[in-house]
């Protein structure tokens, strides 16, 4: 993966990929510059970073952010910082290698003012510097820094620090500081444990300090390092920290709780009780190290003596560990000569001091093999005897070995005479090319030296010795040049091996392998050999080849074992010849895969008794390859006997490793068994089917994985159960893991007894229309998934982790019967989720992410009948918690008595109706619950909402025409926003606390909120404003207080609560006096003039509001009253409540049965409607008034209009009830389906209003915009999309204000997601993103509204077509002036397109032509960022 830049809030939490790039930066992610707006929940993981220039990884602003197993090194540019952290909360960095030219981990700004609820942790990493800081650490808090491992000069610094805690710790600098602080150490900073080195004069600068060694510190500072050692480590590799010394073995503190080093060893090591100190927990060599020097720079072919015997001679004796003095091998301190090159080239040193068995050039040359030395070496000028070109050196002078000089005096790099020096070598090419190309790529492009265009060079130059072999990954080739002449030399002066190319390859698994050179078109071809070292041994080859055949010199080794996590060494050498090759090394995969553990065998029966796989080697994979019935026991890694018995005795305590493949199936019949693992003799194994392969269990069959032990079904594989199947997972380590394919069979139920877990990490593709399942799920009819925890009423035990998002349906569109999920945790990563399409039943189950870090996607439900049981559950960690879409209306989603803690967004319902009943919401970042798109009858009640900060909305309500919520008993506390409402929505709050919100109790934005008759709510202590009414049309907003019995209440003696009335311009809907003003009786409004700009003030704002305020009687604690009445009433419908407000008759009305009071006929209607948990006779309701709105009124009087303005709301809610009851089936986008009477005549009711309206003008508009949006949702309601789109599409003749234009786009695009998904155009999946777009762009999710006291409008925002074509259109009124960066990505978060629009007028095109058909998000650097999601078709 290339990626030069990653934005935030588009990365995907996980990223597991090699990030090698000539670019800036490997990853970067941006967030906001404080908390709590930083960009939180990032995890990488498990990455390999090289050829960045800049950094690997850069963020800014990141809360939660995780940092694990990643490798960085070969940075480009010589001063790139390795990992550059600013601005980090909240953060883990462990198990890293990172290697950095200049500071290789600098953080700044970590935890800076901010506590965080857990600490953060950089943990055993490994970090190397080679031109400054190894870790550096600058203004800090609340940090634990335990096992690291750091090498540089200065190897550790800290600055402004508070609370850091560093323990078990190596720094080891190459000069001066192994500890270096620039403040003095706080109360709180803890330093112990730790193991410093330092070769240069002062080993610490603490403050204003600066210590020697370690003793000084100690004397000056006797609180710290108590138990701190000082030493050289003895590091294998200055880029491997792994250590040979013995000052840090057994030498740590235990009490720092790190079980693990970063190889994943236990912590203490076995046969220890203290941990090592340092990042590698390890045993010491069995030789120790001399008393009276240093052993530097060991590798596996030597190392560098350096004595502290300061005398010019002296013996050595050396040899094989344990030898005794005299048998070994001597030698003394002359060897001066030593470092003198040799006249042969491929000649090897053969003393050990003088690096044994290797090339002189490599180890006390330049690294360059086919550069001649020259005799001189700097003490008789070579320009002295060279005559007219030629040597003129005597016999005497000569190497070693006594081999005469016959250097290259034209040669620029020797010692000859200037005028004769004309030319460099190829290796010497090679270095300049490879160093050059690091800042001037255009020089080696212009001199034609890459591509393969010179045969004489190599770009992987210098990799001749084993310090820089190149690194080879899997099935990735690379190319390199073999140069074995010296350039342009005689025929007769040609030297074998004057090049070669040395490449290492750590297997991340067990497996046979085969590698192979081969020839690149076009280009020369040497003759190759290749030869395969164990890093123990460099001199004998455990495998060779030199040609493939007669014809063929290129090289093969087939089927040579490798065994995981050895660092393998391979040499590439010529045969007198030049050229270019290729090198590559992939698995052998079905070739290695034998079937020699079962011979001929496909049964497992009780003729042939149990067969047992087991360990025989310790390290080698087993693989079977055939296809095996099985009806007796099939063992992998049993304490029997090998295969059918006669096989010998496996290995004890050991672990197997087992792959099934060669497109094998495994067949378990009735009585058959596959038992994965031994418990009683620790035995345990893993067992992998690898792609192409499959397991099934028929009726009785059955598979059992025992404690420690896991069944993998990789990508690729199939997992196949029939009904009556048996799974079984007895103990806590037991696991089941899926990447693959579940096949479900009919009426099939997937699950499993016994302790264990089940993993899906199912790797599924999108295309437009969603995932692509085919590959990942198959389900029968009647097949079901059931998971249950071992405990009842218990959510605490393991039972499912999800790691990918898991979508529980087929590529068919198939789902479960039913889903179960009850008595568990299920573990959800970060940015994976659950999706259900079935009748789901889940109780007693904890959500949340592994680990307590970063944010899962939810549990989340598509619309189906039911029935569907979500009770006592706790959600944690999610964005959402718990998402429920629910398009076509039905039986409403319940959750009762959940609990949803720490999540960004808690529960949210898009479409449909929904009850949240005594459930808890705490400590929500924006929402915690959220209704949206609602249509039929919802309800919140007895609910407990408390943020503990002033962020975020408790309840977002919005809804098409004729919806009600009813909110009872809820407290919704210490939000930046109680309750919003808009978008048509009704909502009735009874006996519920609003208190302690920043800004606003509750904002009523285009819907209306009824609080009278008995209503009984208290609104305490809100910010700004207890409640506020926005509204700038007629009849478009409500709010009823009549008789309500509320209490508005401030303890502030400043009147912050109280809002005085604003500039009359509208009216709105309520209850009014005689007199017109707003009818407030019988509530708790105590008047606030204590310091009022504005004299008397209510705690009621109301936006552009025409009348005054009537509030007779000022009750005090009315709720009580209210929430006690309400106790022993009926529910009544507010409509219902409203009419007994009404004090005339209305006149009178012919309902059939002769003329009544208008009053009493729309009375009766509307006490059949469905309310709360209350199920009436709407379409009874729905005729009787439609009959009454149809009928002619006799003497009407001033209450006519309002009476008949509820009954012609009554029908459009019994219609939407009528539709949450299936009394009328939703017509589900059909084009060709029929309206039902019913939907008719409203339609023509409506169309009646509008045409009673006359022409539009300033005072009709509104109306008219109100009953043709009626219209619109009606046509919503029953799923008659190409009726309402079509108004939608005409909405400029009746939408005319920009609210109304917003609006009319908002359901305009929410109808178009709707059709699109009913008629195959788009997925429930993409239909989530579609109507994510919806609510992020338009005004009916969260309008833009202009702030109090100011005329300014929001800008005009649209973009079409959808899905786009060859542009996308960009609309923003006024338009930004300006060049406008955008970033486009794919649904992985891949940056796929980037640009600049200049930006003037109203209307821009992006060009989008390129992109393949898919959904994708457009990022735009506007004022107010904007993030659009938008198909390509």
């Amino acid at each position: 993966m290339s990626i030069s830049r990653i934005t935030a809030g588009v990365f995907r939490p996980l990223c597991e990929e090699i990030i090698q790039a000539l670019g800036e930066i490997g990853i970067n992610l941006q967030g906001g510059l404080t908390a709590p707006v930083f960009n939180l929940g990032h995890t990488i993981v498990n990455n390999t970073f090289r050829k960045q220039d800049d950094h690997a990884i850069e963020t800014f602003g990141i809360g939660e952010l995780t940092i694990i197993k990643n490798d960085v090194d070969s940075l480009v540019n010589s001063s790139a910082y390795a990992v550059y952290l600013n601005r980090t909360n909240d953060f883990i960095i462990e198990e890293n290698r990172i290697v950095g030219p200049d500071w290789a981990l600098y953080m700044l700004d970590a935890n800076d003012g901010y506590m965080p609820t857990t600490r953060s942790r950089i943990v055993n990493n490994m970090i190397t510097s080679y031109g400054d800081y190894g870790l550096y650490l600058n203004n800090f808090e609340a940090t634990d820094v335990f096992h690291n491992s750091v090498l540089a000069e200065p190897a550790f610094r800290i600055n402004d620090q508070v609370d850091v805690d560093v323990r078990n710790n190596i720094f080891a600098s190459t000069g001066d500081f192994a500890f270096e602080s620039d403040d003095d150490l706080t109360a709180t900073d803890v330093v112990d444990y730790n193991q410093y080195y330092s070769t240069g004069t002062n080993a610490f600068d603490i403050g204003t300090n600066v210590y020697a060694d370690l003793a000084a510190w100690q004397t000056g500072d006797v609180t710290r390092n108590a138990n701190s050692v000082e030493g050289n480590p003895l590091f294998t590799e200055t880029y491997d920290l792994h250590v040979n010394g013995t000052l840090s073995n057994e030498a740590g503190d235990n009490s720092v709780g790190v079980t693990v080093d970063i190889d994943g060893d236990v912590r203490p090591s076995a046969g220890a009780t203290i941990v090592d100190i340092g990042a590698d927990e390890y045993t010491p060599p069995a030789c120790p190290d001399l008393a009276s020097g240093v052993i530097d720079f060991v590798t596996f072919e030597g190392g560098q003596f350096t004595f502290d015997d300061p005398s010019s001679t002296y013996n050595m004796e050396f040899g094989p560990c344990g030898f005794n003095q005299g048998t070994g091998t001597t030698f003394n301190k002359d060897a001066e000569k030593c470092k003198q090159e040799f006249v042969s080239r491929p000649a090897l040193n053969s003393f050990l001091w003088c690096g044994n068995n290797k090339k002189k050039c490599e180890e006390y040359g330049d690294g360059l093999c086919d550069t001649e030395a020259d005799p001189g070496l700097g003490l008789v000028r070579l320009g002295d005897q060279v005559n007219n070109g030629i040597y003129a050196g005597v016999g005497t002078d000569k190497d070693s070995p006594g081999q005469t000089w016959d250097p290259d005096v034209d040669l620029i790099m020797s010692y000859s005479e200037w005028d004769l020096r004309n030319r460099f070598t190829p290796m010497q090419q090679a270095v300049m090319l490879f160093y050059s190309t690091i800042n001037t790529q255009p020089f080696a492009t212009a001199e034609g030296l890459v591509n393969n265009q010179n045969p004489d060079i190599d770009i992987y130059e210098p990799n001749n010795t084993v310090d820089f072999a190149e690194r080879l990954t899997l099935n990735n080739a690379l190319q390199a040049t073999l140069h074995a002449s010296r350039y342009g030399q005689p025929t007769s002066n040609l030297e074998s091996n004057c090049d070669q190319d040395w490449y290492w390859f750590a297997p991340e698994y067990t497996a046979k392998y085969s590698m192979n050179t081969r020839a690149i078109a076009g280009a020369p071809q040497p003759d190759t050999r290749i030869s395969v070292f164990h890093p123990s041994d460099l001199t004998t080859p455990i495998a060779f080849n030199d040609d493939i055949n007669g014809t063929n010199q290129f090289s093969q080794i087939s089927e040579i074992q490798l065994n995981k996590h050895v660092g393998y060494l391979i040499l590439v050498e010529s045969n007198n010849t030049k050229g270019h090759y290729e090198i590559s090394i992939e698995d052998c995969g079905a070739d290695c895969c034998y079937n020699s553990l079962l011979g001929t065998t496909d049964q497992i029966n009780s003729a042939t008794g149990s067969f047992n796989v087991a360990v025989r080697v310790l390290g080698v994979e087993e693989y079977l390859g055939n296809s095996i019935t099985v009806t007796d026991k099939l063992y992998f890694n049993n304490s029997s006997p090998l295969g059918f018995g006669g096989g010998g005795t496996p290995l004890s305590s050991s672990h197997l490793e087992a792959v099934i493949c060669n497109n094998s199936e495994i067949v378990v019949e009735n009585g058959g068994e596959i038992i994965v693992g031994s418990p009683p003799s620790s035995q345990t194994a893993k067992v992998a089917f690898q792609s192409g392969t499959s397991l099934r269990l028929k009726q009785g069959g059955k598979l059992k994985i025992e404690d420690g032990s896991q069944l993998i079904v990789a990508d690729g594989a199939n997992l196949i159960l029939e009904e009556g199947a048996i799974i079984e997972l007895p103990d806590d380590n037991s696991v089941l893991e899926i990447q693959g394919k579940l096949s479900v069979a009919a009426n099939a139920d997937f699950t499993f007894s016994g302790n264990g877990h089940l993993v899906f990490d199912q790797s599924v593709p999108w295309s437009a229309q969603g995932p692509d399942l085919s590959a990942y799920m198959d389900i029968g009819p009647g097949a079901g998934f059931s998971v249950q925890g071992p405990v009842a009423d218990d959510d605490h035990h393991l039972v499912m982790e999800v790691r990918q998002p898991l979508y529980l349906r087929d590529g068919h569109n198939n789902s479960f019967s039913q889903l179960r999920l009850e008595d568990g945790t299920i573990a959800v990563s970060p940015g994976a989720l659950v999706y259900s399409y079935s009748p789901t039943t889940m109780r007693h189950c904890k959500i949340t992410t592994p680990n307590g870090n970063g944010w899962h996607g939810g549990f989340r439900m598509w619309h189906n009948y039911g029935p569907n049981i979500i009770e006592d559950n706790r959600f944690e960690r999610g964005s959402p918690a718990f998402l429920a879409q629910w398009p076509g209306g039905g039986d409403p989603i319940k959750l009762k008595r959940c609990d949803f803690n720490n999540n960004v967004y808690g529960a949210k319902v898009l479409g449909g109706n929904f009850t949240v009943q005594d459930c808890n919401f705490y400590d929500h970042s924006q929402e915690a619950i959220v209704g949206s798109q609602l249509s039929g009858n919802s309800v919140i009640t007895g609910s407990d909402l408390n943020n503990y900060t002033d962020y975020g909305t408790g309840i977002i309500l919005s809804s098409q025409s004729g919806a009600v919520v009813t909110v009872s008993k809820t407290n919704v506390r210490n939000f930046h926003e109680g309750m919003s409402i808009t978008n048509s929505v009704n909502v009735k709050s009874l006996c519920s606390v609003y208190e302690s919100n920043g800004e606003n109790g509750v904002l009523v934005d285009y819907a209306h909120l009824y609080l009278d008759n008995y209503a009984g709510n208290q609104f305490l202590d809100n910010g700004t404003i207890h409640i506020r009414v926005n509204t700038d049309e007629q009849l478009s907003a409500g709010l009823y207080l009549k008789d309500g019995y509320n209490s508005f209440y401030s303890t502030s003696p400043t009147c912050r609560n109280y809002i005085y009335s604003g500039t009359p311009d509208a009216t709105f809907e309520s209850e009014y006096t005689a007199g017109g003003d707003l009818n407030c009786n019988n509530n708790e409004m105590p008047l606030c003039n204590q310091g009022s700009p504005y004299g008397n003030s209510i705690p009621v704002y109301i936006q552009n509001n025409t009348v005054g305020v009537h509030i007779p009687n000022n009750l005090t604690d009315p709720h009580l009253v209210a929430c006690n009445n309400f106790a022993q009433s009926p529910l009544e419908h507010p409509y219902s409540q409203l009419m007994m407000s009404i004090s005339t008759s209305g006149g009178s009305v012919n309902t059939g049965g002769g003329y009544g009071p208008l009053h009493s006929a729309v009375s009766d209607a509307l006490q059949n409607l469905s309310y709360g948990e209350y199920e009436g006779e709407d379409l009874h309701a729905v005729n009787d008034l439609q009959n009454i709105l149809n009928t002619s009124i006799s003497n009407a009087d001033v209450n006519t209009p309002q009476i008949l303005d509820l009954a012609y709301k009554g029908m459009i809610q019994g219609l939407n009830n009528a539709y949450q009851y299936r009394l009328l089936e939703h017509n589900a986008g059909n084009p060709e389906g029929e309206l039902p009477e019913e939907m008719t005549v409203a339609i023509g009711i409506a169309d009646g209003l509008i045409s009673d309206l006359g022409s539009i003008d300033s005072l009709e508009m509104y109306p008219h915009f109100r009953y043709q949006l009626d219209k619109t949702h009606l046509y919503r309601l029953g799923g008659y999309y190409t009726q309402a789109l079509g108004l939608l599409d005409v909405s400029d003749s009746w939408a005319h204000t920009y609210a109304q234009q917003e609006r009319a786009s908002y359901w305009s695009c929410v109808c178009t997601a709707e059709n699109d998904y009913y008629t195959g155009v788009i997925g429930a999946e993409a239909f989530s993103e579609a109507i994510q777009t919806c609510n992020l762009t338009h005004a009916g999710y969260n309008y833009k509204r202009q702030s109090q006291g100011s005329d300014e409008q929001a800008p005009v925002f649209d973009y079409y077509p959808q899905p786009a074509g060859y542009a996308l259109t960009l609309f923003m009124e006024p338009s930004p002036g300006r060049n406008v960066s955008y970033h486009i990505y794919n649904v992985s978060g891949q940056l796929v397109q980037e640009g600049k629009l200049a930006w003037s007028s109203r209307e821009q095109e992006v060009l989008v032509h390129s992109l393949t058909p898919g959904l994708y998000i457009l990022s735009l650097d506007l004022d107010e960022p904007r993030r659009l999601r938008f198909m390509k078709n």
